[in-house]
């Protein structure tokens, strides 16, 4: 997915999903979609994280590109109207005690097909933030939402298999590895884990349709 995903105006299917809820609360966060002005923070949440966030080109391929706070704010702004769209479904990671909001992270859901009841999640978090347990916290209250507002009974997750902390999070989430790819020159785990209403749980070994091999 590139970093300025504009979406398409031919998904009928997606005008299906009438209201959801667009802020998630969790113990210790608020997970809000991205608007207008969340550009500068966003940019400050990357550019303290950009050393790290750059050593996983397969996974993270906007994180190459030159970014700046004008381009952090036109994604922000994107954001939003993908999510009035249905298309793509971003949220923003921020301690509920923190009187200056900063970016912790992001979650988001990605490739919804409604049929097959499945979508992608991808994240990333804040250098500062890690090994605080917001990452699992962050990607479990997604996860949920993807199941109570989409629909969505089976998520899959592509981590790179050199990122162990992705790969140790996703597996402690409940999602098992079924297959790997190339992406990129990058080997990718195909991982993939079921929803239902008390969370994520381990999902049969299958393989993802939409997986394709390459260099």
């Amino acid at each position: 997915m590139s970093y300025f995903q504009t979406g398409t105006l031919d998904r009928r299917d997606l005008l299906v999903i009438e209201d959801i809820v667009d802020l998630i609360e969790t113990d210790r966060m608020s997970l809000e979609i991205p608007k207008a002005a969340d550009g500068v923070s966003y940019y400050a949440a990357i550019a303290e994280s950009i050393t790290d966030l750059r050593k996983w080109p397969a996974s993270l391929p906007w994180a190459q590109m030159p970014l700046s706070q004008e381009s952090c704010e036109l994604w922000c702004r994107i954001s939003r109207a993908n999510f009035v769209l249905r298309w793509d479904f971003q949220f923003l990671l921020r301690a509920r005690t923190d009187a200056n909001r900063a970016i912790l992270g992001n979650v988001a859901i990605h490739s919804l097909d409604l049929n097959q009841r499945v979508a992608e999640v991808g994240y990333w978090m804040r250098s500062s933030a890690v090994g605080n347990g917001y990452a699992s916290e962050g990607l479990a209250a997604v996860s949920q939402w993807a199941f109570s507002n989409l629909g969505v009974s089976r998520l899959w997750c592509y981590p790179e298999a050199a990122n162990e902390a992705s790969v140790r999070l996703a597996k402690r989430l409940g999602f098992m590895e079924v297959g790997r790819t190339l992406n990129n020159g990058a080997e990718r785990i195909d991982m993939r884990a079921e929803l239902s209403a008390s969370g994520l749980r381990p999902a049969q070994r299958q393989q993802d349709p939409r997986s394709v091999s390459g260099g």
